[in-house]
């Protein structure tokens, strides 16, 4: 079937994305409250999940989680964030920058990323069921330092326009936090002019603002751009 990617939540309200080859399931980021998330999916056919950091839009389920013996990866530096937030995280395991684990029929590599969180990480994954699906996780950084190659299915944050965010009634001081955390429009549209899309099979586009961000001229000029099936949370 290849790689087949479900929104369950995207924004500041909480985040969490599906992945599945048939096989394996596994969930990036738990960012809704453990009852609300288990009534938009299955969680006893979730596999493992991936945190990215210790925001509560990405992590709101893992302390339950852990507590019901579901498998939750994060960095350590999220660990010690939830650690002194009165989170219980016994159970939770750490993964590095650069890391490489296996769960079920997916190899799932972790890679720092850049936001005002303690090391938050993102995921690229790869299907052994179908060898070419080659997917990679990117929700709240200001930029990414690394050329991906062979990817079939980006998942991306996409989360403000430059314009909108100058625009709009923000508060200075929120409006250069949001640019020094999260990526943008035009960002991705660099990111994509400088990637290799030879593989691109499909394009997410995660995070959106709900102020700042304009999601049909997202999809549709990302699409025009690369040439690739581009999505959002509907």
């Amino acid at each position: 079937m290849g790689l087949k990617i479900n929104h369950i939540a995207s924004g500041s309200s909480g985040n969490a994305i599906l992945v599945t080859d048939g096989q394996t399931t596994i969930m990036m980021d738990a960012g809704l409250s453990y009852r609300n998330l288990s009534r938009l999916v299955d969680l006893t056919k979730v596999d493992a999940f991936f945190i990215t950091h210790e925001h509560m839009d990405h992590c709101k389920a893992v302390e339950e989680l852990l507590r019901r013996g579901q498998r939750v990866y994060a960095s350590s530096g999220t660990r010690k964030a939830l650690l002194e937030k009165g989170q219980k995280v016994e159970g939770l395991s750490v993964l590095l920058h650069g890391s490489q684990i296996e769960v079920g029929s997916f190899y799932v590599k972790a890679f720092d990323l850049i936001h005002d969180a303690e090391e938050p990480l993102g995921y690229m994954f790869q299907s052994m069921v179908s060898k070419k699906d080659k997917g990679v996780y990117i929700s709240d950084s200001a930029y990414v330092q690394y050329d991906f190659s062979g990817i079939t299915h980006f998942v991306i944050e996409c989360n403000y326009a430059e314009d909108i965010l100058e625009e709009g009634k923000d508060p200075y001081f929120l409006k250069e936090r949001i640019r020094r955390s999260h990526f943008s429009f035009e960002k991705l549209q660099q990111f994509f002019a400088e990637s290799d899309l030879s593989a691109a099979e499909e394009i997410h586009l995660v995070h959106l603002s709900d102020r700042n961000s304009n999601a049909e001229k997202f999809v549709n000029e990302i699409q025009k751009q690369t040439g690739v099936p581009t999505y959002v949370l509907e």
